[in-house]
């Protein structure tokens, strides 16, 4: 994943308006982080829909929510185009 996601590097202009991304909820999720970041500040996107599905165990669904990374979705967020922004399983950083 880290050379795929090299070659989606800023440098490569890209536009998207809407991007959905579902994913399990891991230890190793911050490629997914980098991805968003991606996403948002060279791609463009307007529309995010972010959704963490939690891991499962043998006793059931865990109810943890995924934190961005750092605690933003975007390095330069006064650039950013982004005007709708819907988390599922997700928790703001609060400081």
């Amino acid at each position: 994943m880290a050379a795929w996601m090299n070659e989606l590097s800023p440098s490569t202009r890209r536009s998207i308006d809407r991007l959905r991304v579902e994913f399990i909820d891991t230890n190793t999720t911050n490629s997914v982080t980098g991805l968003i970041t991606t996403a948002v500040d060279a791609w463009g996107v307007e529309h995010l829909e972010v959704a963490a599905a939690p891991v499962t165990s043998s006793s059931g669904p865990m109810e943890l929510s995924y934190k961005f990374s750092g605690g933003r979705i975007s390095d330069d967020p006064h650039s950013s185009r982004l005007k709708t922004l819907k988390l599922t399983k997700c928790r703001p950083q609060i400081s």
